[in-house]
C-alpha cells in the first residue's frame, strides 16, 4: 500500500470517529443534573424569564430536535450561546484554546528534550547511578499530583523568592503581541517584540513545568524499557559480536527500534495534557480552555461544555492521526498491515 493511500484511509476514518464523539458528548451533557437556565438567571427569576430563555436556547424541544439543531449549527461554525459569557461558544473557544495549546506545546517540548536523553542514558547504563536517578525522576513524575506541584512552584518561586510571575500569560504593563497565531511566544518572536517574548516566557515556565512532569516520566520509563529489551535482541547481539561500534548500535538501531512505541504515546500525552490542564490553569489563572471548561461545568453551561469537549476530542483525534502518519512513514509494516 502506498503512503498516500494509507493517509487517505486514515482521513476517511476521521469522519465517523468525529461524529461518534459529537453524539456521545451531546448525550452525556444532557444527562448532567441541574437546570442551566435557573443557574444562569438565579433562584429568584420569574417563570416567564425562565421559559423565554429556555426557548431561546432550544432546551424546550425534544432531544432529537436539539441534536439536529446543534449539528446544523456545528456544521456552520456555531456552537450556541454560552450562559456564562453570553457569546457564541465558538468565539470563546477561539479565544481560550490558543493559550492551552501554547502551554501544552511548551510542556511537551520540556518533556521530550529531557525525557528522551534521560531514557536513552538510563537504558544504556542499566543499573548504574544514572539509571537509578532517572527511575527516581520517573517515579516522582508519575506519582506526584499536578495541582500539588503547581502550588509548590507558586509558593517557592512566586511567593517566597519572587522571581517568577504568579498568574496570567503576560505582564500587566506589557501589551500582548500582534495576533498572528494566538501563541504569544511565537507571535512576539515573529514580530521581534522582545519585552512581550520575555514576559510570556516567564509566565509560561512554571505551569509548563507542572504539566510536563507526568509525560516526561512516562517517556523515560517507556524508552528505557524499550532499549533494555532490544539490547538482548539477537540481531543487536550479532552486531556487537561482529565488532560494530557501540555508539553506532545505540544511535542507529537501539534508539530507532525503541522510539516507535514512544512516538505513539507522545501523541496521546500531548492531547491528554490539554485535556488535563484545567487544574494547573486554575492554579496559575491561565486563561485557557481548561479553566473555561471548569467554569462551564460548575454552572452547567451545556453549550460551553459540549464545545470544550468537542475541541478536546478533536485534539485527541488529530494527535492520533499525526502519530499514525509518522508510524506509517517510519514503519512500512503498519502501512501494509
Amino acid at each position: 500500500m502506498k503512503f498516500r493511500e494509507y493517509v487517505l484511509r486514515r482521513l476517511l476514518l476521521f469522519i465517523p470517529t468525529l461524529f461518534g464523539v459529537v453524539v456521545l458528548i451531546f448525550l452525556l451533557v444532557r444527562m448532567l443534573p441541574g437546570d442551566p437556565v435557573r443557574l444562569a438567571l438565579g433562584p429568584d427569576a420569574p417563570m416567564s424569564q425562565i421559559i423565554a430563555l429556555r426557548h431561546s436556547f432550544g432546551l424546550d424541544k425534544p432531544i432529537h430536535i436539539q441534536f439536529l439543531i446543534f449539528l446544523n449549527n456545528l456544521i456552520h461554525g456555531k456552537m450556541g450561546l454560552s450562559l456564562l459569557t453570553n457569546r457564541d461558544v465558538y468565539q470563546d473557544v477561539a479565544q481560550f484554546y490558543p493559550a492551552s495549546l501554547e502551554l501544552s506545546l511548551v510542556s511537551m517540548f520540556i518533556a521530550i528534550i529531557i525525557g528522551i536523553p534521560l531514557g536513552i542514558v538510563s537504558g544504556i547504563k542499566q543499573n548504574k547511578w544514572v539509571d537509578h536517578l532517572s527511575r527516581m525522576v520517573s517515579l516522582f513524575g508519575v506519582s506526584i499530583p499536578r495541582f500539588w506541584l503547581a502550588i509548590i512552584l507558586v509558593l517557592t518561586f512566586s511567593f517566597y523568592m519572587r522571581i517568577m510571575p504568579i498568574s496570567g500569560r503576560i505582564g500587566s504593563g506589557i501589551s500582548p503581541p500582534t495576533h498572528i497565531t494566538g501563541l504569544y511566544l511565537i507571535d512576539s518572536f515573529i514580530t521581534l517584540n522582545i519585552p512581550a517574548f520575555v514576559s510570556s516566557l516567564k509566565h509560561i515556565i512554571l505551569p509548563a513545568i507542572s504539566l510536563s512532569v507526568s509525560p516526561l516520566a512516562q517517556i523515560v520509563r517507556l524508552l528505557r524499557a524499550g532499549i533494555i529489551e532490544h539490547k538482548r535482541a539477537p540481531h543487536v547481539m550479532m552486531m556487537r559480536a561482529n565488532g560494530m561500534p557501540e555508539d553506532l548500535i545505540n544511535r542507529k538501531y537501539l534508539f530507532k527500534l525503541s522510539f516507535i512505541p514512544v512516538l505513539s504515546i507522545i501523541g496521546l500525552l500531548f492531547a491528554s495534557v490539554i485535556a488535563m490542564s484545567f487544574v494547573v490553569e486554575t492554579v496559575f489563572s491561565w486563561p485557557g480552555i481548561g479553566r473555561y471548561g471548569t467554569n462551564a461545568v460548575l454552572y452547567v453551561d451545556f453549550n460551553a461544555i459540549v464545545g470544550v469537549t468537542i475541541v478536546t476530542g478533536i485534539t485527541f483525534i488529530i494527535a492520533n492521526f499525526t502519530v499514525d502518519m509518522f508510524y506509517g512513514y517510519f514503519d512500512p509494516r503498519i502501512r501494509y498491515g
